[in-house]
């Protein structure tokens, strides 16, 4: 018995409705986006969202933080992350 690959493929695409947004760079895909985001940022952006980013990026940048350190196998790790060190 062989088994059967269910997966989608460009000549045999799957039915799922929303398979258009996996064209992240598409026209389409980012008007949706856009209109999410500004949902989103409506009832949650303004004067409020600036001031409690300030504020969270003030403690995430805080010098004095306590670092919390992990050993995996020999090694000792402590992530860190603050304006110095980012984590991208």
């Amino acid at each position: 018995m062989s088994e059967f690959d269910f997966r989608p493929t460009l000549s045999a695409p799957d039915d799922d409705p929303d398979l258009w947004l996996e064209d992240v760079e598409g026209e389409r895909a980012l008007a949706w986006t856009a209109s999410q985001s500004a949902k989103t940022l409506t009832p949650f952006g303004g004067a409020q969202f600036e001031r409690d980013r300030a504020a969270l990026t003030a403690i995430f940048d805080c010098r004095d933080k306590i670092p919390t350190i992990r050993r995996r196998g020999q090694y000792l790790y402590n992530f860190w992350q603050d304006a110095g060190n980012d984590a991208e």
